[in-house]
């Protein structure tokens, strides 16, 4: 059985693709959610088995007399910020980038003005 391409993207899709898209997106759920199961599992017997006792014997202290800690402190707390302002940084070229590409297409493509309606 075929899945019938819903009303609002018949003129985007044919039957064939959108079954095999439909396919596609079942299969890729379905390994995503066997592959987060395995994931837990895994972890799971390996904590259970023991497989964490060696963090026991580890002793963490936290002195803010201990420059390290300090400059670990300034380092962690900028890199939220960093990478913040990289992915700002990065959303605006993109959008800079379609702006640019629509121009380009309203320019090279004279029909694209006129205004469409659904028959």
């Amino acid at each position: 059985m075929v899945p019938k391409v819903p009303e609002e993207f018949s003129n985007v899709f044919d039957d064939e693709k959108y079954a095999q898209s439909l396919k596609y997106t079942k299969v890729t759920t379905k390994f995503g959610f066997a592959d987060s199961t395995f994931n837990l599992v895994v972890f799971l017997l390996f904590w259970l088995l023991g497989g964490f006792g060696w963090l026991d014997g580890i002793v963490v202290t936290f002195d803010l007399s201990n420059p390290y800690v300090v400059v670990g402190l300034l380092i962690g707390g900028m890199l939220p910020y960093l990478f913040g302002s990289m992915g700002m940084q990065a959303v605006g070229r993109a959008g800079g980038a379609v702006v640019i590409e629509v121009r380009r297409q309203f320019k090279k493509i004279p029909w694209y003005h006129e205004k469409k309606t659904k028959t």
